[in-house]
């Protein structure tokens, strides 16, 4: 006779495992690996993004009114509608390629389309998920953190660019170390931009300085035709590119300090002579008044 063993107390309900709940995720895919690039778009690449910057001009200020339209409609909503969060990650994905080809990560001219393309040298997409009205509420407040984080890598980003493009009219691309580390200076500009502008609510901390693990393949879903971009979300850097990361940000925090210092040396101050100047009009009418209340009693 077989003997049926005591079945284990059941658990209260309580103590039942739950699945922590993922985080909402902004993933950047971007081809890791510097490719050789047309020399001529790298010798006149500001002519060539000046028709762009007027393409962004317009755009930001339509962003900006979707912004605004975008935040009442999630203090209410607790969500970013549907039509409003399209036009957000539309304009997140043509930043991202605009910041690409500035950055000289490649020599694709990014037009003027919001819509995703088969040939994009940069893909974005966002989970789109509920928001915390506290969240939304404080996000300027929120955003000092990542604003400045987000200040240093942009100038020493810049700083770099500037001196890879005298090195990539030689050589045609980027070494390896700094194109990579430019791609996740590029993936925060990205992930700081879909918070601020509510299409997230993650900070874009995460992979701040490249990704944990093996690096991993050109995702299945990659274009494979000749000539299209290999992209991938992994960004893995190596001890050589992340000691180029950790240079863009010195060069940026001393970028930003001397910006600072620049700033406040021009910005227009009181001179003595407006000080001395403004307080005698106080004393007079202290003294008036005491004249009069004197010729008062005399009388």
């Amino acid at each position: 006779m077989s003997v049926v063993p005591p079945s284990p107390p059941e658990e209260p309900p309580w103590s039942v495992p739950v699945a922590e709940e993922q985080p909402a995720r902004v993933t950047v895919a971007i081809d890791f690996e510097p490719r050789p690039q047309v020399r001529w778009t790298i010798l006149l690449r500001f002519f060539l993004l000046i028709p762009i910057w007027f393409v962004l001009f317009f755009l930001a200020i339509a962003v900006f009114f979707v912004v605004v339209a975008a935040w009442f409609a999630s203090l209410v909503t607790g969500r970013v509608p549907d039509g409003l969060q399209r036009f957000i990650v539309g304009w997140l994905r043509y930043s991202a390629n605009v910041g690409a080809y500035t950055n000289l990560l490649t020599d694709r001219w990014p037009g003027a389309h919001l819509d995703p393309a088969p040939d994009d040298t940069v893909t974005v997409d966002v989970d789109h998920v509920e928001l915390n009205r506290a969240a939304v509420f404080f996000r300027l407040i929120l955003l000092v953190p990542s604003s400045v984080i987000s200040q240093i890598l942009n100038l020493g980003a810049a700083f770099f660019v500037m001196a890879m493009w005298f090195y990539s009219l030689f050589t045609g691309e980027l070494p390896q170390p700094v194109h990579q580390a430019l791609c996740v200076v590029l993936r925060y500009s990205v992930r700081f931009s879909a918070y601020g502008c509510l299409a997230t609510p993650t900070q874009p901390f995460e992979g701040m300085f490249g990704d944990e693990g093996a690096a991993q393949a050109a995702p299945a879903g990659a274009p494979s035709s000749p000539g299209s971009p290999l992209r991938t979300t992994s960004m893995v850097l190596d001890s050589t590119a992340r000691g180029v990361l950790i240079a863009i940000v010195v060069v940026g925090c001393i970028a930003l300090y001397f910006d600072q210092k620049v700033t406040a040396a021009v910005t227009p101050k009181p001179s003595n002579q407006q000080i001395q100047g403004a307080a005698p009009t106080w004393l007079d009418h202290g003294a008036a008044y005491r004249l009069g209340a004197g010729d008062e009693q005399l009388d």
